[in-house]
């Protein structure tokens, strides 16, 4: 009978809150992902002991902006059961996301010149490219 405890009302208050903190936690997770991008960093380091000395880097950037951010802080704990913002799956479809913005950016800056781009291989262990 209460219109401001109707199960819309709650529902959609509901909703805007967990919308709002998956923006919270995906701005966060770019900005790390674009600094870690600028400064060509690593997102996962590289030391393969089975204890490493150090954590990888993109979680140590993200748990510094949480520590000098309360609101990105309590978003991340809140939801620090179903956080699928963290996981390589998802930092690689951002990177990936970044790399076509760039890619456009230069095609655009070009226009209809020409040009040549020198690309280098890397090879792994098994000496595959």
């Amino acid at each position: 009978m209460n219109h401001k405890q109707h199960i819309d009302i709650a529902l959609s208050q509901q909703s805007d809150k967990v919308e709002n903190d998956y923006r919270v936690q995906l701005i966060a997770a770019i900005d790390c992902i674009r600094f870690l991008l600028l400064q060509g960093l690593a997102f996962l380091g590289h030391d393969e002991s089975k204890e490493p000395k150090t954590k990888e880097n993109f979680p140590q950037l993200l748990n510094s902006l949480t520590c000098h951010n309360v609101i990105i802080d309590s978003v991340f704990k809140s939801t620090a059961d179903n956080n699928k913002l963290t996981t390589p799956s998802i930092q690689k479809d951002i990177t990936n996301a970044c790399s076509i913005l760039i890619l456009r950016a230069i095609v655009s800056e070009l226009e209809e010149e020409s040009f040549a781009m020198l690309v280098d291989d890397a090879r792994d262990m098994s000496r595959k490219e």
